[in-house]
């Protein structure tokens, strides 16, 4: 039975206001623990009202998320749509759309577009393609300011969409870094910087010096700058810079820790969400760049799409609904038949890094030498391939977490079998591994560490 809890505060808001607060809520929690992990229990419990009071608001976490778009694009469209139909040069309104985009848009509900730019893949077909329509309107309100300063003879000759892409795309990007009250910079000081970053790059002649101290809220005329003022502010610039950087730097360390946090072993799939061609591409990529010994890259990676042929994986891998239920399954082969230190292709793997004759000859020995004395009295060919196949694996999962995606590895399986299933030439290929990748249905179990401390010795 559901427990009431205590929902005053929230009754005492007008109906508007409580499908904002309802809608900024979830966009914290979305942001917080990712949409996937949140359930409307948590967004009920958040806003401290029944589940049953949720649902008089919103019928779905789908629904939900929904709404968080449409605020979201009501947020974008509320000052660019004035800010682009000002009577002001092309110079000045491309600043103040920069300056809302960072200040108006990002930075006020930096949950929000956390959510808005990295869940548009949980929306329905049909919302997506609504985002899709209005994020492209809003490009095209830019390029056309882009393109009437160029036409002025304001801003350099360039390709306006291109111009208007990096524009936005770099303003976009605050709200992987910025955190509210923990950042060295305001967000005028973030806009103001941006704002003459970019400038330097669009603007022509010396333009930009001007437009750097003339807005439409305080063109006044301004006494020039000495030589030792330009210098502070040359100065003072230059260690915002620095100060910016250190924080996006430390922002993308973060951003590795975080999805190896989100990485989990699934064990339950979603069958009805499928990973977009462009994510999988990316993922199957960073499989290809992945590191083996002596670079020989004695792997192949088979993607598994088709139903029929994962329904009859299912019983010979355990019977785990990882198989079918995932978006896609891969198969990582090991090539065995490769190694040996007589095949042609360990002397081509060599002669690609096109070092002096002396030196492939050199390494090629070394090789040979390392895979009898250290290797094959230790280990099969096959293990040894194994072994480099888990490279790539890992860096599948966390290519894969990197992008929200969900990963289960599986070692769970009849070899033999799936080898016959899959009408592999056991002659030159091995199975080694299987990793199904796609997006979790519900919550996850509760994954569990050793402490750090435990597991690192220095020395």
């Amino acid at each position: 039975m559901e427990t009431k809890v205590n929902e005053s505060g929230f009754r005492g808001l007008d109906k508007s206001l409580r499908i904002q607060k309802i809608t900024a809520t979830a966009a914290g929690l979305f942001h917080r623990k990712g949409y996937r992990s949140t359930t409307l229990d948590d967004v009920s419990k958040e806003l401290g009202i029944t589940k049953a009071a949720l649902y008089h608001y919103v019928s779905s976490k789908e629904k939900l998320l929904s709404r968080i778009y449409i605020q979201a694009l009501e947020n974008i469209f509320r000052n660019t749509d004035k800010i682009a139909g000002k009577d002001l040069p092309p110079d000045v309104r491309l600043r103040l759309i920069i300056q809302n985009h960072i200040k108006g848009i990002i930075i006020q509900s930096i949950s929000m577009f956390s959510v808005f730019f990295t869940e548009e893949n949980q929306l329905p077909e049909k919302e997506f393609r609504k985002i899709l329509r209005e994020k492209r309107k809003y490009t095209q309100i830019v390029e056309e300011i882009i393109e009437e300063g160029i036409l002025q003879g304001l801003f350099k000759k360039t390709d306006p969409k291109l111009q208007a892409f990096a524009i936005i795309g770099m303003c976009n990007w605050v709200y992987k870094w910025y955190k509210p009250g923990h950042n060295a910079f305001t967000p005028d000081q973030i806009a103001d910087h941006f704002v003459s970053l970019l400038e330097r790059g669009y603007l022509k002649g010396n333009k930009q010096e001007m437009t750097n101290t003339i807005t439409p809220e305080n063109a006044i005329e301004r006494e020039p700058e000495t030589k030792k003022e330009q210098h502070k502010k040359l100065k003072d610039q230059c260690m915002s810079l620095i100060k910016l950087i250190d924080e996006i730097e430390e922002n993308h360390m973060n951003a590795v820790i975080d999805a190896l946090k989100f990485r989990h072993a699934c064990k339950k799939f979603d069958p009805e969400k499928k990973i977009p061609h462009k994510k999988l591409g990316i993922i199957l990529e960073a499989a290809c760049l992945s590191p083996s010994s002596f670079g020989m890259e004695a792997w192949k990676f088979l993607v598994l799409e088709s139903k029929e042929i994962r329904e009859q994986l299912r019983p010979v891998c355990w019977d785990q609904a990882q198989i079918t239920d995932a978006s896609h399954v891969i198969v990582i082969l090991a090539r065995p038949s490769l190694v040996a230190p007589s095949n042609d292709y360990v002397k081509a793997n060599f002669l690609r890094r096109e070092l002096p004759e002396d030196a492939t000859l050199a390494y090629i020995d070394r090789y040979k030498r390392h895979m009898e004395t250290e290797v094959f009295p230790r280990m099969s060919a096959y293990a040894w391939c194994a072994k480099q196949c888990y490279i790539a694996l890992a860096n599948i999962m966390t290519a894969a977490a990197s992008m929200g995606i969900d990963s289960c590895p599986m070692e769970g399986f009849e070899k033999d079998k799936v080898e016959t299933i899959l009408k592999i030439d056991k002659k030159e290929y091995e199975v080694a591994v299987l990793v199904a990748l796609g997006f979790r249905a519900g919550g996850q179990t509760r994954r569990r560490r050793h402490e750090s401390k435990t597991l690192i010795e220095y020395r």
